[in-house]
């Protein structure tokens, strides 16, 4: 299992969101698996990382 980290920067991955964790996927390729901290509904989804916001 790899980190999704700045070797992954700039590729487009899949996020599944499933009960009680969640999986990054590069195409066929798992990057990760995180278990869910909060399991209430998802209805808004941040994402950090180079390129994904402006410096203020």
């Amino acid at each position: 299992m790899h980190q999704a980290g700045p070797r992954h920067a700039g590729k487009i991955v899949t996020v599944v969101i499933e009960d009680t964790h969640y999986r990054i996927l590069h195409g066929e390729d798992e990057l990760a698996v995180r278990p869910r901290k909060n399991l209430r509904p998802i209805t808004r989804l941040y994402v950090k990382g180079m390129g994904t916001q402006k410096d203020g």
